[in-house]
């Protein structure tokens, strides 16, 4: 219901002036993600692993700035498990330093957690 009335896309919000501005950005456009900031002009998002994209999740980098979006990694998923409610999604999100980026992933067909370090 929220995608007819809204549209898809990802927007940015000025939570002061309550404008909002819908990032012009083709795949994150076409895809649903969870997004997760890392200041106010970078955040890290991801898309479901399903049939559609060969059973992978990728984890993707956006600089709002520049309008640049990064493929930071992709994970295959397990295809039996895409499309159904026990499909896993990255569900990307930093600790409270930023210094770490945390993924939810089905390494070796158990439910498992990956972490990155963040290098800047």
């Amino acid at each position: 219901i929220s995608k007819l009335s809204t549209g898809d896309g990802y927007r940015i919000i000025n939570v002061n002036s309550k404008k909002k501005t819908l990032i012009q950005n083709y795949t994150l456009n076409k895809e649903d993600g969870h997004p997760t900031p890392f200041n106010e002009s970078f955040f890290i998002t991801d898309t479901y692993p399903d049939y559609d994209n060969n059973n992978t999740g990728t984890l993707y980098g956006y600089n709002i700035k520049d309008d640049k979006l990064l493929t930071l990694d992709k994970l295959k998923s397990l295809p039996e498990l895409d499309n159904s409610p026990l499909r896993c999604d990255l569900h990307p999100r930093f600790s409270s330093s930023k210094k770490l980026l945390s993924i939810d992933s089905m390494n070796n067909k158990n439910r498992s957690s990956i972490v990155y370090k963040i290098i800047i």
